[in-house]
């Protein structure tokens, strides 16, 4: 677990480890139901997948904002609209080690959908395999990286559809509706990247908007306000280092929610 990055330069091991663990401990004291140190276990803090079993760390992306349940916050309430509409079929695109994955597969309005879950690197579907072993959840199919045959594939069954999708830029590709037919009757909460000479959501808007509403939603920077828990142990830690742990090593960052108007 690695809630902030230590600061020391000291190479030795023993410090390492003895500094870790003090981080954990300063955990266990502030969250202590969501942290286990006795098997080494995590759970979320707060959020939408509050009580979700979770990795030891991360695969490239924010683990103390993950563990903490701050993690994408903007996106909290789609997240509980897409629990309350119980999909059929959920195909996460980029999944890392199961956050949206695992935690949809458990909390899906009790339906037992199909859950795909698409991760190109090895890490990461290591990680995954250990999050929905961890939730004894039976319902999630791990695979490799996602392209748009293999999309086109997974939309060809007539099943209400949600894709979630962060690839990095990708999203060009794979996010046509010429080339994959089944997106014009599926929902879509997609990532996007854009770059100079890349104006990713300005192509994805133009080829969304006849078939779906569309609603953007953008990043905003965390405040204390954000952390989950003040108890006592908490408000002893300095409000810099709670606000790093809720960083996300990122700048702007912008989401669309599309859904089918049909």
């Amino acid at each position: 677990m690695r809630p902030w990055r230590a600061e020391s330069s000291d190479p030795s091991l023993a410090m390492v480890f003895m500094k870790a663990f003090a981080k954990l401990l300063y955990w266990k004291l502030c969250f202590p139901d969501s942290v286990d140190l006795l098997r080494m276990r995590l759970r979320v803090v707060s959020g939408p997948f509050r009580g979700m079993p979770y990795a030891l760390f991360a695969c490239a992306s924010a683990h103390s904002a993950k563990l903490l349940g701050t993690y994408e916050k903007e996106l909290h309430g789609i997240i509980d609209e897409i629990q309350r509409d119980r999909y059929e079929k959920i195909i996460d695109i980029g999944a890392a080690e199961g956050y949206y994955a695992v935690g949809m597969a458990r909390e899906n309005g009790g339906l037992p959908a199909i859950v795909i879950a698409y991760e190109a690197q090895e890490l990461g579907r290591r990680l995954l395999r250990e999050v929905v072993e961890r939730n004894s959840v039976k319902n999630v199919e791990i695979r490799g990286a996602c392209d748009v045959p293999a999309l086109a594939k997974e939309l060809t069954v007539g099943l209400k559809t949600l894709i979630v999708c962060d690839v990095e830029g990708y999203e060009r590709e794979l996010l046509d509706p010429e080339s994959v037919p089944g997106l014009r009757n599926s929902s879509v909460l997609v990532e996007l990247h854009d770059a100079p000479g890349a104006p990713i959501s300005k192509i994805i808007r133009g080829r969304f908007h006849g078939s779906h509403t569309i609603t953007e939603v953008v990043s905003a920077e965390r405040t204390w306000g954000d952390f989950p828990v003040k108890n006592f142990f908490s408000r002893l830690l300095p409000r810099s280092l709670a606000l790093r742990a809720m960083n996300e090593a990122r700048g702007f960052q912008k989401w669309f929610w599309m859904r089918p108007l049909k």
